[in-house]
């Protein structure tokens, strides 16, 4: 079976970076033939549209069968590829898995949004992809393969969960397995180009508004050491510079995190630059860690605070993320000399103005960067059961849920409020908290050079936010159809 991963497209063009899910794929096929058609960089490289691009890559690889993933925002884009992938291409199959289509079988089968799609994979996609192709190939019944949904007639009929696998399963990334991988090359080299990569997959809680209790059940995946070290050498040897670990919460087992960033200073890894998510009560546990991550090469981290209301941290389902757990969190992260943000989650039903304002003004005060996200109701979480009652949902056009966009009203506010609000607080931030000359923190090891990457990764979005108008998406739809 001849397979093509195509990446979707859909995502801002700068910074660049390398998807994960799909590299985790592609190298767990066995035998079956395999490639990523990484589109998205192919139209960074070439500035062609992307059906000629993608037809282009169908021509030359011939591949029996398209896989695609999308988050709720890309599933449009994932399902204009498969609707030209079936009318050029009658014979090639397809089939979508991901985090958005995960949610929507949690609440049913999916309807004919999905009618360009022969087959859909929910949860964890490894195991069940080579499943199937090794049924497409005459060596099992689609029936039988867990986390598959394949059609009978015009509906879709739903296989049992897939347990994931265990992380000492999974072979480790073919980081060349791109079909365009010269023409990717430069830009893989790029001061500003980053690597996805991972040691964990999981979370043990269940936030109303994340999806990765219904992607991962509460499971967590460790991978060996030794797997994510030939990984970040794999990366150096492409000319990467940048890994960022697309872990929950990179700290959640703090042993294994220990012998991880030993490794890393081991092998002489601690020259590239790691970004990751930590929550707060994983470095309040172990503070000694965060010096260790720094000397690792840990360059900034994203703190999953969400909120520094308690109320707000109880809606979400998180109150044993405690604010002043969070303040302890900023305490260490500054005493250590990282970078770091504070992700702040807005638009809470009872969210009025002075609520927002209070939450962005005592982040200032901490001394850390908030990072505003818009609550977003997405599909198989148990916010979207929460606020549907509610009657809050203004915009139900998919294409907005990127957490960046408001979709829906609070109590006391409208979305144009909300955008209105973050956009104001955020300038006052940028213009009051001095911002910049908190990129050298003391005790920190930052260059000039480093600071501009992390302004890189973050800054972007914020920028976003500043200027961001509502029915405006050209952060995505940057690219030619």
């Amino acid at each position: 079976m001849r397979v093509m991963l195509v990446v979707n497209p859909r995502k801002p063009s700068f910074p660049p970076y390398l998807d994960m899910s799909l590299l985790s794929l592609v190298s767990n096929l066995g035998e079956h033939q395999a490639t990523i058609y990484d589109l998205f960089m192919d139209l960074l490289a070439t500035r062609r549209s992307a059906l000629a691009l993608l037809r282009e890559a169908i021509q030359d690889f011939r591949p029996d069968l398209v896989a695609l993933g999308a988050m709720s925002y890309q599933f449009a884009a994932a399902q204009r590829i498969a609707t030209f992938v079936k009318a050029a291409f009658p014979r090639v199959k397809t089939v979508l898995g991901g985090w958005h289509l995960t949610g929507v079988v949690e609440e049913g089968l999916p309807d004919e949004d999905y009618r360009a799609f022969d087959f859909l994979i929910y949860g964890q996609g490894e195991a069940t992809l080579t499943e199937l192709c090794d049924a497409l190939d005459g060596e099992g019944e689609l029936s039988t393969i867990p986390g598959l949904l394949f059609r009978d007639g015009d509906r879709f009929v739903r296989n049992a969960w897939r347990k994931p696998e265990a992380g000492a399963v999974l072979h480790p990334p073919k980081r060349d397995a791109y079909l365009n991988l010269e023409r990717m090359r430069p830009i893989m080299r790029r001061y500003f180009t980053s690597h996805q990569g991972e040691a964990t997959r999981g979370c043990p809680h269940a936030c109303s508004y994340c999806t990765n209790l219904v992607m991962n059940r509460g499971v967590i995946l460790r991978f060996p050491v030794e797997r994510v070290i030939e990984d970040m050498k794999a990366v150096q040897r492409l000319g990467g510079r940048s890994y960022i670990f697309t872990d929950e919460n990179v700290l959640e087992d703090p042993d294994y995190f220990e012998r991880l960033c030993l490794a890393i200073l081991d092998h002489k890894l601690n020259g590239m630059h790691l970004m990751a998510g930590v929550s707060t009560e994983s470095v309040v546990r172990r503070p000694e860690l965060i010096p260790l991550a720094r000397d690792a090469g840990f360059l900034a981290v994203g703190v999953g605070a969400e909120s520094v209301l308690s109320k707000n941290l109880v809606f979400f389902n998180k109150s044993w993320s405690a604010p002043d757990l969070h303040r302890r969190t900023v305490e260490i992260l500054n005493q250590a000399g990282l970078i770091h943000v504070s992700f702040l989650i807005i638009g809470v039903p009872e969210d009025d103005e002075q609520r927002i304002r209070y939450q962005f003004q005592i982040m200032q005060q901490l001394g850390t960067t908030p990072f505003p996200f818009f609550l977003t109701p997405l599909p198989g979480t148990r916010l979207k059961r929460q606020v549907e009652g509610l009657g809050l949902i203004r915009i139900k056009d998919l294409s907005y849920y990127d957490t960046q966009t408001a979709v829906m009203d609070t109590l006391h506010l409208s979305i144009d409020q909300l955008e209105a609000i973050r956009r104001k607080e955020l300038l006052r931030y940028y213009l009051t908290s001095g911002f910049l000359a908190r990129l050298f923190p003391r005790g920190g090891k930052l260059s000039f050079g480093l600071a501009l990457r992390y302004l890189a990764g973050y800054l972007p979005l914020h920028a976003r936010s500043l200027l961001h108008r509502q029915g405006e998406r050209s952060v995505y739809d940057w690219f030619r159809w």
